[in-house]
């Protein structure tokens, strides 16, 4: 992947103050990023956005886990730095079926716009200690790849008083 994209900083798995800084979630709480040396990288590209790659379960990056986040901050160190607003997450995950083994990146997905908004994960101001890992969803597959507007949010089952944006 790094010979296509265009590289300023790859910090590895250093978690220096350089390299690392506080990504909250919707109630401005700390996100609690892992910064074991074992289960995260992270680059920051040249137009500062950041990208982080985070092995979960427990694994560490390169083993054969069946799971790996990615986030990315859109504008790296420039505020809010939130989940849901600026930072995105999307999965990529390795699905193995009999002898056959199929891999997938993808947005986390429900059935229902209102399973974005509801949830420990949601896309909520009212969520829990992850609010706003579920916008990303919730942008995607619900509107269209754009930021709902506040009707639009509430038309999908949400609150005038979360609507995170």
């Amino acid at each position: 992947m790094f010979p296509y994209l265009k590289i300023a900083k790859n910090c590895g798995r250093s978690t220096t103050s350089d390299c690392l800084y506080v990504i909250n979630n919707l109630h401005g709480q700390p996100f609690n990023w892992s910064t074991s040396e074992e289960n995260f990288s992270r680059f920051y590209l040249a137009d500062g956005t950041a990208i982080t790659v985070y092995a979960g379960g427990g694994s560490r990056i390169g083993d054969n886990s069946n799971q790996m986040q990615v986030y990315m901050d859109t504008n790296g160190w420039k505020g809010p730095n939130k989940l849901g607003i600026d930072v995105h997450q999307g999965l990529y995950k390795k699905n193995v079926s009999g002898k056959k083994s199929r891999q997938k990146f993808h947005i986390p997905y429900f059935d229902t716009p209102l399973g974005h908004i509801n949830g420990a994960q949601g896309c909520s101001k009212s969520a829990g200690i992850y609010a706003g890992l579920q916008c990303t969803g919730l942008i995607f597959y619900y509107s269209g790849g754009k930021i709902p507007t506040k009707q639009q949010y509430i038309n999908m089952g949400g609150k005038a008083e979360d609507y995170p944006w």
